[in-house]
């Protein structure tokens, strides 16, 4: 029973820098092995958190049970593992239901649909 004022109220606490943990299940490398295969084979590694940069952090909707956000963030960010943060911080659990990049460096979604490529 969140209300979007507090919902709102937490996602500021998301913005600026950030000490991260990455995920588990990400393609880090312990010696010279993909953390993914690790986890894979019930095997964690307890990663150091790492400093990320998130410069905007929006609530789109609310339904239910979900939230619909939209984050502008620097390189290394990990959503997997910020949706389980805000999740935390409101006291619940959560997980990531969803993600769509909108944009990568001075690539955007808007701009790739303006080009048109022939194959074959």
């Amino acid at each position: 029973n969140l209300d979007e004022e507090a919902i709102v109220k937490i996602l500021m606490k998301f913005q600026g820098k950030l000490m991260q943990r990455p995920p588990a299940f990400s393609a880090l490398r312990k010696n010279n092995v993909r953390l993914y295969n690790l986890a894979r084979k019930d095997i964690y590694v307890n990663l150091k958190p790492r400093e990320v940069y998130v410069s905007a952090i929006k609530l789109i909707s609310i339904k239910k049970n979900f939230i619909k956000i939209e984050v502008l963030c620097g390189k290394g960010t990990y959503i997997r593992s910020l949706a389980r943060d805000i999740a935390l911080a409101l006291n619940t659990y959560g997980h990531l239901h969803s993600l769509k990049r909108l944009s990568i460096g001075r690539f955007d979604k808007k701009e790739c649909d303006k080009f048109n490529f022939i194959l074959g």
